[in-house]
Parts: structure tokens; sequence; C-alpha cells
């Protein structure tokens, strides 16, 4: 404990440590250390957050955050101690939505025989000046798209708006997220919002103003310009916003299709709109403080393009674009920029708005550092990665990178299943071998010994060094004749028969071949005859047999092992060595990676691809040094079938 109470001493220190933390590690150290008591107790109490949606505040709220400061709230209304500390108030869905009403009940306080709800406690604490912000944020995007919240809500709004007004600009500010045009500019003081996402009014006519004709669902012919002009002045407000986003609310139904059949719906197509136009793209280049500017659905119409301000920093587009929007986008010099992302999802890849055949040509951006893409490339024109690198040089070494990487992958991809290709051959090869080499020693361990021999095999036809592919057809020849000898031979012959079967593979394959079958066939019966005669004679003829059943099926055991785990692609779930094996795979991937920007050389390339295949096929060695590895290898290999169970017989 003595080290917790130092770090006391050095405040700046410790409050970067709590703000890495964990809140049931904070909370934990201000139960058990009473020196770190205050620093814990001014963390727990900086950010206010009511609100459990990932996408407005960065991270997942975790729930007992949100609870105890409800406890708390209720318990002692304005009057908890670590409301000074306050500098942050997060409010979301717990507050503005019924879907928040099984939260709600966690911290609903009885006051003079009736349950106050949250956010009357909020308000009153609110104005009651307790309360030193120095942000706000906002998440209405659970509430729709109406104007009109439930009265509550907006009273607690309206009393944040108040607040807001007597703020300082510099030491105040406010983020809004799923705001709508009336929505912003009723319960919102627009100077103090530097963070904005909004998005069009939808048809929902839940809590709308009653018998209100604009909110009816029934839009006139002319809303698209009405609306521009609406958003245009709203803009003019927004003096000090740095991040702009349109995303329409979730219960956003008029038309995320709007193409060119506006006009057979009975709408006024977008291009008789041209002063509404203007008035909105003059709106945003007024917008001298915005850095970041978002797009995630349609902003009026697909071919629309927003020239950015000029010292926008960072681009995203969210939603399938029309071709005349690319054009545009190509030609727009745009010197700010820095960062561009591309976030098309599967919700707007089906409009069909961009030839599968469009390219760019040129872009004029040349200042871009980071350009990403999140969903498929045919949804942007094929040639931008390469536009943007040929103009921007500091986005070149990723593009090269994006390259090698995308190549990278292809030349694995087809690794791996070459690698389960030539495992079969190996195994057949060494199986046939240990065969014989166990029968002098059934008691011996050759697991280890096995799986090097497996590697050196494995390595030498992965590379191509040997052809032993030519194992298989011998085999055939060889076990061809020998199903004949046992035809016309006693029972006990089926052993020396097996036992040759092994060993003329081998013989044939290594020596010869098969160029003359007859002359190998005849060598085989002579042997065969001449076996028969030492077995029958021999007092351990019936110990032999058993002893070869028992060494060609740990043989085939462990050839199977060794072939599944080079065969395997997705290892099975609570396979402790899976990370192990990532982690091969990952270093082979990066090398390959260096060596495609490096010296592009297909000879260093192919080097990296057969030494990721040893180090694969020699990590067999030390997986059968793990006797829970080795035991469910084998009860996996018995229920696949691949091998037979020892009780099943022969």
């Amino acid at each position: 404990m003595a080290s917790l109470v130092s770090l006391a001493m050095v405040p700046e220190v410790l409050f970067q440590i709590l703000e890495d933390l964990p809140l049931g590690a904070v909370y934990s150290l201000l139960q058990t250390c009473r020196a770190l008591y205050p620093a814990c107790h001014r963390h727990l109490w900086s950010t206010l957050n009511f609100n459990n949606n990932t996408r407005s505040f960065g991270s997942p709220t975790e729930m007992g955050k949100l609870i105890l400061h409800g406890r708390l709230i209720r318990d002692h209304g304005c009057n908890p101690t670590g409301l000074k500390y306050t500098k942050t108030l997060v409010l979301g869905p717990p507050i503005f939505t019924n879907a928040g009403d099984n939260h709600q009940s966690q911290f609903t306080r009885p006051v003079a025989g009736r349950s106050t709800e949250v956010t009357e406690v909020l308000r009153d604490l609110v104005d009651s000046g307790n309360l030193d912000l120095r942000s706000v944020v906002i998440d209405l995007t659970e509430t729709g798209s109406s104007p009109r919240l439930l009265t509550p809500h907006e009273r607690l709004l309206f009393s944040l708006k108040t607040y807001s007004q007597s703020k300082l600009r510099e030491s105040f500010s406010v983020q809004v997220f799923g705001g709508t045009i009336r929505r912003i500019s009723t319960f919102f003081h627009l100077e103090t919002i530097t963070k904005l996402e909004m998005g069009g009014e939808g048809t929902d006519t839940a809590f709308w103003p009653h018998n209100a004709i604009e909110y009816s669902g029934r839009r006139p012919l002319d809303w698209m310009g009405t609306e521009m002009l609406q958003l245009a002045d709203l803009l003019s407000g927004l003096v000090n916003l740095e991040a702009f986003s349109w995303r329409h609310p979730t219960d956003f139904t008029v038309g995320l299709s709007y193409r060119s059949s506006a006009v057979a719906r009975n709408e006024i197509p977008f291009s008789d709109f041209p002063v509404e136009q203007a008035k909105l793209q003059a709106a945003f280049t007024d917008l001298q403080k915005l850095r970041e500017l978002q797009f995630h659905d349609r902003f009026f119409d697909w071919s629309f393009f927003i020239v950015p301000p000029e010292k926008v920093k960072k681009l995203v587009i969210g939603t399938e674009m029309a071709d005349g929007w690319w054009r545009r986008f190509a030609a727009c010099e745009m010197p700010s920029l820095k960062e561009l992302e591309i976030t098309i999802g599967e919700h707007s890849s089906s409009t069909g708005l961009m030839s599968p055949d469009f390219t760019l040509g040129d872009v004029a951006i040349r200042g871009l550092e980071k350009f990403t893409t999140a969903g498929g490339d045919n949804l942007i024109p094929s040639d931008l990665r390469q536009c943007l690198a040929r103009r921007n040089s500091a986005y070149l070494p990723r593009y090269e990178r994006e390259r090698a990487v995308a190549r990278a992958k292809v030349i694995m991809a087809r690794a791996k299943p070459k690698m389960g290709e030539h495992a079969p051959y190996a195994s057949v090869f060494v199986e046939d071998h240990y065969v014989l080499k166990m029968l002098t020693d059934l008691e011996g361990d050759y697991k280890h010994e096995f799986a090097r021999e497996f590697a050196k095999v494995f390595i030498s036809t992965f590379t191509g060094a040997v052809d032993i592919k030519g194992w298989y057809t011998t085999r055939a020849f060889v076990r061809s004749l020998g199903s004949g000898i046992r035809k016309n031979i006693k029972a006990e012959s089926r052993w020396i028969v097996r036992e040759m079967e092994y060993e003329y593979t081998a013989k044939f394959a290594l020596e010869n071949g098969l160029k003359d079958r007859r002359l190998c066939a005849n060598e085989f019966l002579a042997d065969s005859r001449y076996r028969l005669n030492v077995r029958i004679h021999s007092p351990h003829s019936q110990d032999h047999g058993a002893d070869f059943l028992k060494a060609s099926q740990h043989a085939r055991e462990l050839a199977a092992m060794c072939k599944t785990e080079l065969q395997s692609r997705d290892f099975r779930e609570g396979d402790k060595f899976c990370k192990r094996r990532n982690e091969i795979d990952d270093i082979a991937f990066e090398k390959i990676v260096s060596a495609i920007l490096g010296s592009g050389s297909e000879a260093d390339v192919n080097g990296i691809v057969n030494d990721w295949a040893k180090a694969r096929v020699e990590f067999i060695d030390f997986l059968f040094s793990d006797g829970d590895w080795y035991e469910a290898q084998k009860e996996h290999l018995y229920s696949l079938g691949w091998i037979s169970h020892p009780d099943a017989g022969t």
C-alpha cells in the first residue's frame, strides 16, 4: 500500500492513471486506500454520465456508474459532495426515452408522497447553480425525429439552454447527437455547440404538435428546398461548430432511395433547387471552425456534394454516392484535408448508384495523410486509392503497404491449402516407415522422432525438393498385390502381407519405382512365400500379428495428428495453442509484407512461405510434448472416424 500512498503525493500522475482504470477498480481504491480517496472521489464525479449509447460518447458506459450517480442524486438531490468536481454532464437514452424506465427506477426518489423522475432532479440540479460544468453531451438518438419531446425532457433541455447562455464560450461547449433542424434551434444555445450529429425530419407524428400540417407526414412538393433553407439558417448560428455529422434519426421514413424517380412519385427534382443549394453551400463555407465533416445518410440528394470549409481536416463518407458526386469530389482541392474515411455499410450498398467501370482519373487533393475504408471497394471508384496515392506523398507509403498486405493475404491464402495438400503425402510416407521401426520396440516413445521425421519429409515435398506424390500410386499397386496374395494363403499370412505392403511401398518408390510391374510382382510374391514359410513354422507367429497391429495403429494415429494439424484452418474453440499458431502466421505475414515492400522478389517471398510452412510443421513436435493435447487429438480423430478406436478391433 506504500506505493499507492506515494502516488497521492503526485496528483497529476495519479489522475492520468485513474483515467485508464475501469470504474470498478477506481471504486475499489476509493474504499480500500484512505490516501487515494480524494483523488478517486474526484475522478468518479468528474463526469456525471447518464448514457449507455456507445456511439455518442466514445465508449460503453458502465451501468454501475449510471446507477451510482442516480442513487446519490436520488438520496441527496442537489447536495452530493461530488458535484463540485463535475465538469461534464452526459445525458442519453436512460433520461430521454421510455427505454430508460428500467434504469430510472434505480434513481427515482419519493417527494411529498409521489415519485420524482430523475429528469426533474437533474433540472433542479442545473437550475440550482451548484454545477460548474465545462461540457454537456446530449444524446437524443433514440427519441425519433419529432420536433417535440415529452414535457419533462423539454424542461430539462430548456434549463440546460439557459445555463449554456450564462457560460463563457471559451470555457464551455455542448455536443448534440440525434438532433433535427427544429430541435436544435428550439432546445439549444447555438453558439455553444461544438459537435453536432443531426438528420432530416421524419414522418413519425408521435408527440408532434396537434393538427400541425407541416408535421403530418404529408410533405409538400417543395419540402426539400424548404428544409435546405432551414438548415442553412441553422448553420449560420453555429459559429463555433467544430464537427458536423449528417445521420437520419432511427424513425426516418422519407425515402432513403431517392433517385431519378422523384418526379414519378410527385416530387420536385433536386435540380429545381439551385438557389437553395447555393445558400446551403454558403452556410457550410462560413463554418470557419469546422474541422470534421461526416455524411452517413443521403444529404438531400446522392449527387449533392458539399465543398468542405477550408479548414476541414477530416471527411467521412458513410453512404454510397452518385457518379456526379464523385466527379465534384475529385475536382475539389480541400487544402486542409488530412484524413478521408469511407464507411459505406450494407444498408446503402444496394442503391446501384455507381457504374462498375466508373473511374476518376485524377484528384485535386494534395495534403492527404490517411485514407481508410470499411466496406467493399466496389462501392467507391476503382482508381480512388491510386489517384490519392499518386497526388499525396504522405499517403503513398500507407497505400503501398495496403497493396502489399492485400497481396500477402492472397499468398498466404494460397499457401494454406498447399500445406493441407502436401500433409497427406508426408503422412503416408512416414507412417509406412515407422510401422516397421515400431515393431522393434513396441514400448518406445516415438512421438517426437515421428514429428521430426514428418517435418523433414513435409518440407521436402512442400518446397518441391522431393516429389513423393507417386507414393500413393505405388502404395495402391502394392496393396493390390497384397489383396491377391491374401486370397491364396492362410489367415496367418495377413500379417506378412500388411508388413510387406509398408516395406515394399518404400522399396519400390525409392528404388526403381514401377517401371517393370511384372518384375515387382514376382519379387513381392517370392518374398511373401518365403516369409509365410518362416512364419508358419515360427512359435511366435500369433504374437507378431498382434504386435504389427499395435505398431500400425500407433503410426496411423501419429500420422493423422500431423496431417490434421497442417490441414486445420480454424482451430477448435478452447485450443490453448491457437494463440501460438496465430503468432507464427502473423510473423510470416508481416515478413511477406516487408519483402513485397522491399525487394519485391518472388524468390524472397517464396522463401518466407517455405519458412512459415517449416515453422508450422516443426510446431507439431512441441505439441506432442503436451499430454493433454495428444490425448484430446486422439479422441477428436476417433470421433471423426479418421482412425479406428483400439476397442473396435482390426
